[in-house]
Order: C-alpha cells, then structure tokens, then sequence
C-alpha cells in the first residue's frame, strides 16, 4: 500500500469513508481523529470483514498550503472479533450460570446468541436428541439396550419458521422428518 494511491489502495472504502475525512480535513486543517472503524476488504477472493485503526493528518508546505495527508493505519481484525466473541462467550456462561433445567439451558442458548453480533453468528439451530426405544431398526448402545436417536429442535435463531433447515424432529439414523 505503500507509495500507492488511497483510491487504489482503499478501492473498497475510498468514496464512502475516505472522501468524507479527506474533506473534513481540508475544511477544518484539522487532523482526523483515530477510530477503529470496519471495511469490508475483497481478501483471497472474498469478501471480508476488517478493523483498522486509524487517521488523517494533514501537512503543509512552509506558505500553509495543503500538500497531502500522512494516513497511519494499523489493521486490529483479530483483536477486534477476539473482543467481541469472548463477550459473547461471558455474556452465554452469565446467562447460563443459574439454569436448574434443560429446558432454561435452550432458552439461554438461543437467547445469548441473538444477542451476539450477527456476523458472528447469523443462525444457529439447536437440537436435543432422545432415544426412542419402539419400532424395528434399533440401535445397540454400549449397555446392549436399544435406542433410536431422535433430534428434537429447541431452538433457532435468524431461521424463519417451516424453513428446511429447521424441521422440529427427525430420526438421525434417516435423516428423516
């Protein structure tokens, strides 16, 4: 990036975020304050979510004309979604931590999830799974007793309901509904 132009270098954020501080530091003569601030960045072919740490500081020659910017920039992605994630993590262990029932457990779950970031997590579907012990196609456990391995929702967070992805019971073994 480095000797490169800004509108080359920042293609993906130039207009809508550059152009902006750019002016603001010509109208002002003011440096641009520091921010951590997300671009969405084409990386390796896709596109990815990204935090940099950074500013605009205007210089002068010796008459006080604008000559160009000096743009420091530290990239803080990892620390940033570290940040957010471990919040949530505290945020589901803090909802968690007084559930007597499974019953509370899913509700928890589903609950500290949506308030997570959605770029995190935009979906997620919750199932438990029950053993079914009648009809023919048993499976053997360890203890030679029979069980059928059922999944049942409990719960869904960013799926619409009646949506494929989220059907409230089916047979593991099957793959069936």
């Amino acid at each position: 990036m480095l000797g490169r132009k800004c509108e080359e270098a920042w293609s993906e954020a130039y207009e809508h975020v550059l152009v902006p501080r750019f002016n603001e530091c010509i109208s002002t003569g003011q440096s641009s304050p520091t921010t951590v601030d997300q671009f969405i960045l084409e990386r390796n072919g896709y596109q990815e979510e990204t935090y940099f740490v950074w500013s605009f500081n205007p210089f002068y020659d010796e008459r006080g004309v604008l000559q160009g910017f000096m743009n420091p920039v530290q990239e803080v992605t990892v620390l940033t979604l570290n940040e957010r994630r471990t919040a949530t993590l505290l945020k589901l262990g803090e909802l968690l931590a007084s559930v007597k029932s499974m019953n509370l457990f899913w509700h928890g779950i589903i609950d500290g999830l949506s308030q997570s970031d959605d770029n995190d997590i935009p979906m997620a579907v919750l199932y438990s799974t029950k053993s079914d012990t009648e009809g023919d196609g048993a499976l053997s456990t360890a203890s030679g007793s029979t069980a059928f391995p059922i999944c049942q929702l409990e719960g869904k967070l960013g799926i619409p309901d009646g949506h494929p992805l989220a059907v409230e019971r089916f047979d593991l073994r099957e793959g069936r509904s």
